[in-house]
């Protein structure tokens, strides 16, 4: 069916009327097109070529389809640019990322299309994007429709929405009132922030600048045109880093001719090259986890950190709960600018609450104290009582969103109708103060395990029992099902008082009930959370090789020893990752942290006997009658016999990080002088005496 040429002319009026009071008012509006295929995309298309300056077009090619059309998944290109035209099309799928990156690009006076099937039969639609959430072992028409169906919901419920079917129409009163038309222009805000941005250039050192904002407040832009003002006074070495180049896009326009003046490197490579900078600019640092940003301001004397407040990228608010502590401990006079004022549309535009509300990017915790602890109920939840109870979902939402650096949209969708998922919170009254997401997995016939423990099969949604068959080299591991918690959240009021723990302790009696015979996690590995994890019970099998690139972390995975026939998979995992430990820490885990390696030594001692001569070639090294390489192998055994009794001990790090850095990891003398603050070969050499001594007294 395609649009009638009724249906075309009230279309072709409607969309004139709405540029028109839409422009002078500085709003955006969604417009809901549901329909057949041919209908929808038809008028899509009219608005397109009638007055489109610029436009983008996702969705799948077909018939009255422009020839810029792109997926969704190419969203993200969009980052900085700007549109008057938005039409997405969801019969390629509704990616809630997607739709949350490119509204940003939507300025005032702008109309977002979103082209549907006819609204009772959405919800039921074979959408792709199920491809993306659906679990190897599960069909995608046996996932639920929990999400669209609440999407739906919030679209028929606001009346800022106009919705168009099939011989209806409406009409809309073109007339903007008689105050000033709005018009686009740069804000107090801005200045403010362009300020700021150069005093951290010029002004005392250590003295970072936290920016904030939503979406649409010109805050890349800011730091493009600080840029551009610094390079107007001398020349600058300018580095900006992000956890993708697109997301910088804006900083380079703004900053104009002094564009050359600015370096894009990934935050990975960042700290690993160390480059000289007169000004390092952190954009997007809420898609970025702490421990990296805690690295960046260590190594970077001027440096200014921004963040999307609620946006898709990760989680500003989550940001700032955990890296303003650290801000206040290392450079207390840190100074933060949160930019209020919308550049791209008018402050009263509606389409911003209506996509926060959809897509939950403004979900926050609700106000909470350590006496709720004494009414805590711990209970599994059923997602379709989620679905339907609004405040509740928005709870649960902005709980996981602040824990996790990387939530975003999608996480929603997942949340909703993820097949293997499971939820369990930890509520006082109303209100919930913590959550835990889990999903079932493993359990592949002989066949299909042995494909995936060779490299053959990489069953979608099974992470645990992959990684342990592949990567740890488990044989029958992906045999046995297994539970793996892919979150776990707690509210910042009671974190430190045992509410996750807790949660965990639901986790044995519950897998026990569903024939589970494993339970772990993987997550980016830090100290404080190896140790969170050990507490439970939870031990490390394995530690990634390489960083990822986005966060610098190395991933682990974590397993609580169980009872019964998968009891030899578990020590089979424990003892491959003891014996790999001292060949990967002088190799690809040469530079990992030492506070981590203490926390890996704690939880998984690899212990070696010493032999009379060894304590002979220790003792003749620490008097100094012997030079390090002639007894390296005695010290290394020491370092091995003695360093896990002393993680697992709670010894402190200090006394023995030269004998960690040097010999255990075999960093070379420039690198271990560096950070152990030594001169030299020497100032090594002297370190690692004392270090030896305090083990060897510990004997």
């Amino acid at each position: 069916m395609t649009a009638d040429a009724d249906d075309r002319l009230s279309a072709g009026r409607l969309f004139a009327a709405l540029r028109a009071s839409l422009a002078a008012r500085g709003h955006r509006a969604l417009l809901h097109l549901a329909g057949p295929a041919g209908w929808t995309r038809g008028l899509a298309r009219l608005a397109w070529e009638e007055g489109c300056e610029a436009g983008y077009w996702l969705g799948e090619t077909a018939e009255h389809v422009p020839d810029a059309v792109m997926p969704p998944a190419s969203a993200r290109r969009l980052l900085g640019q700007e549109a008057d035209l938005l039409v997405y099309d969801t019969r390629a799928g509704l990616d809630p990322d997607a739709l949350g990156a490119v509204s940003g690009t939507l300025r005032g006076g702008g109309l977002l299309l979103l082209l549907t099937p006819p609204a009772q039969e959405w919800p039921d639609f074979p959408d792709p994007e199920r491809e993306r959430i659906t679990v190897d072992g599960y069909a995608p028409d046996s996932l639920s429709t929990r999400y669209l169906t609440r999407f739906l919901r919030l679209l028929r419920e606001d009346r800022t929405v106009i919705r168009l079917t099939p011989g209806c129409i409406p009409e809309h009163d073109v007339s903007a009132g008689d105050g000033p038309r709005w018009q686009v222009r740069g804000t107090e805000d801005q200045r403010q922030a362009v300020d700021a941005v150069c005093k951290v250039a010029t002004g005392h050192r250590r003295r970072p600048l936290v920016l904030t904002a939503d979406r649409g407040r010109g805050k890349s832009a800011a730091l493009g045109m600080a840029v551009a003002a610094l390079c107007r006074l001398r020349p600058w070495q300018v580095v900006v880093t992000a956890p993708r180049e697109s997301a910088v896009a804006a900083v380079f326009r703004h900053a104009g001719a002094a564009a050359v003046a600015v370096r894009y490197l990934p935050p990975d490579q960042l700290l690993d090259s160390r480059p000289d900078a007169d000004l390092v600019l952190v954009d997007e640092a809420a898609g970025l986890p702490v421990d990296m940003l805690a690295r960046l301001l260590e190594q970077y004397s001027r440096i200014v950190f921004s963040s999307t407040v609620h946006g898709y990228e990760g989680s500003g608010r989550g940001f700032a709960l955990r890296f303003n502590r650290l801000l206040d401990a290392k450079t207390p006079q840190w100074r933060r600018l949160e930019l209020r004022q919308p550049i791209r549309w008018a402050p009263d535009d509606p389409l911003e609450p209506l996509l926060f509300r959809t897509l939950l990017m403004d979900a926050a915790t609700p106000e909470a104290g350590e006496a709720m602890l004494d009414e805590l109920r711990l209970e599994w939840l059923d997602r379709a009582t989620l679905a339907g109870d609004e405040s509740l979902l928005r709870q649960v939402f902005g709980l996981l969103v602040q824990s996790h650096y990387r939530t975003r949209p999608f996480d929603l969708r997942n949340l909703l109708d993820g097949p293997n998922l499971h939820l369990a919170l930890a509520r006082s009254g109303t209100t919930v103060l913590g959550a835990m997401l889990v999903a079932e997995e493993g359990g592949f016939e002989p066949d299909v395990a042995e494909a995936v423990w060779l490299g053959h099969r990489r069953p979608h949604g099974h992470l645990l029992p992959q990684s342990l068959a592949n990567h740890a080299g488990v044989r029958r591991a992906a045999e046995y099902r297994m539970g793996r918690v892919m979150r776990i959240a707690v509210h910042p009021a009671v974190q430190g008082r045992m509410v996750g723990s807790r949660l965990l302790g639901l986790l044995p009696t519950w897998a026990d009930g569903r024939g589970l015979r494993l339970l772990g996690s993987s997550f980016g590995a830090s100290a404080e959370l190896l140790r969170f994890w050990a507490r439970a019970g939870y031990l490390p099998v394995r530690l990634g090789p390489r960083r990822d690139p986005a966060s610098g972390a190395h991933a682990v995975l974590v397993l609580r020893a169980p009872t019964g026939e998968a009891e030899a998979v578990y020590r089979e995992a424990r003892d491959r990752f003891a014996e790999g430990l001292p060949v990967h820490l002088q190799d690809s885990l040469q530079r990992l942290e030492p506070e981590l390696l203490w926390e890996l030594l704690a939880a998984c001692p690899v212990q070696e006997l010493m032999r009379d001569a060894d304590w002979q070639d220790v003792l003749s090294f620490t008097d100094g009658a012997r030079g390090f390489e002639t007894c390296l192998p005695a010290l290394r055994r020491l370092s091995w016999h003695m360093l896990p009794r002393m993680a697992a001990a709670d010894r402190p790090l200090q006394p023995v990080l030269p004998l960690l850095l040097r010999v255990l990891q075999g960093r070379d003398w420039q690198a271990s002088a560096r950070a152990l603050s030594v001169s030299g070969r020497a100032g090594v050499v002297a370190a690692v005496q004392q270090s030896a001594r305090v083990c060897a007294s510990r004997e």
